[in-house]
């Protein structure tokens, strides 16, 4: 084994180590809470260990970030590969949207409790380049889809990547708004309202 990829490893290993212990610390105490004191000392490290990997905490948390979206990112390729059929790809992309952020709520809800009210403040989280590239590529992923739609005559012509954008915006903030107010009932039961308020903005009538 080389010693540059042993390096690597343990590099990851390390990074993955502060990544685990800030998301633990972060749903047990709060962002605001949580220091880079408080999770070196949950992972076992010096603190000087996790500003060689960290230059802060927004850092640490884009970090995070950034392994969440590509994990969504994949998981709805998998879904969008698996059907052929646009309109049944539609329905079958809401669900695997919820789901997926279902099983993240936890993470979906710091977001929306603590990190989105910061976006204009002094310690705002910067989203990196990274991923913005990612949100762009799962945003194709939904025009892609929505342009094979439209040739198949199942949907009616529009401007797709406004679509896309209009569609998204509108399911994020009812997400959003289902997980402030209903802390404990499941992101499906937004099923049937997200695939209705769909059919009816991109369907043929």
């Amino acid at each position: 084994m080389k010693p540059s990829s042993r390096i690597e490893r343990d590099r990851e290993r390390r990074i993955t180590d502060f990544v685990r212990a800030g998301e633990e610390l972060f749903f047990e105490k709060g962002y605001h809470n949580t220091s880079i004191e408080d999770i070196a000392r949950r992972a076992d490290y010096a603190v000087g260990t996790v500003y060689r990997y960290f230059t802060s905490k927004e850092n640490l948390f884009e970090e995070m970030l950034f392994g969440k979206m590509t994990n969504y990112c994949e998981h709805m390729q998998r879904v969008f590969k698996a059907v052929a059929a646009p309109e049944e790809k539609l329905f079958q992309g809401v669900r695997a949207k919820l789901d997926f952020f279902e099983k993240e709520r936890r993470f979906f809800q710091l977001f929306v409790e603590e990190i989105a009210p910061m976006a204009a403040g002094a310690h705002a989280v910067i989203v990196s380049q990274r991923c913005l590239e990612l949100k762009e590529s799962c945003l194709q992923n939904w025009v892609k889809l929505l342009r094979q739609g439209v040739r198949s005559g199942k949907f009616r012509r529009m401007d797709c990547e406004k679509m896309v954008l209009a569609l998204e915006g509108a399911m994020h903030e009812v997400m959003r708004e289902h997980v402030l107010h209903h802390p404990r009932r499941s992101l499906a039961e937004l099923e049937p309202f997200l695939c209705d308020f769909i059919r009816s903005a991109v369907f043929i009538k």
